[in-house]
């Protein structure tokens, strides 16, 4: 019986933390996003920039996937975020297109997710 409890709290504590946001915050050009696990349509006048978007993702335990490609197709994806538990919790990473560590062709990506560093 321990153990029936055990599973039941365990899959409780997953979903609470699923439907839950991430904790961090995430800027898109120095506005802030709302959090969604869901498939985001990058801006789009930020897919014809040179120097769009810039991504600032703020926290450890955050981070954004980029996809080159609509719908959050895997084809180029690049993930933005410190996800170092070591550091501190107010530590911010930024991405830009031509910044240091940014994919070619990134202001010409169409899609993002918002989740969790472990996922």
């Amino acid at each position: 019986m321990r153990v029936f409890a055990f599973l039941v709290g365990a899959v409780s504590a997953f979903t609470l933390k699923k439907g839950q946001a991430p904790p961090g915050k995430v800027y898109f050009s120095d506005s802030e996003v709302a959090p969604s696990a869901e498939c985001q349509r990058v801006p789009q006048g930020m897919q014809t920039s040179s120097t769009e978007p810039r991504i600032k993702v703020c926290g450890t335990g955050i981070k954004v996937t980029a996809y080159l490609l609509n719908n959050c197709e895997s084809y180029i994806e690049k993930d933005i975020g410190a996800c170092d538990t070591a550091l501190p919790s107010s530590t911010c990473v930024e991405l830009a297109p031509g910044g240091e560590g940014a994919p070619h062709g990134m202001q010409h990506f169409q899609s993002y997710k918002i989740g969790y560093c472990n996922e």
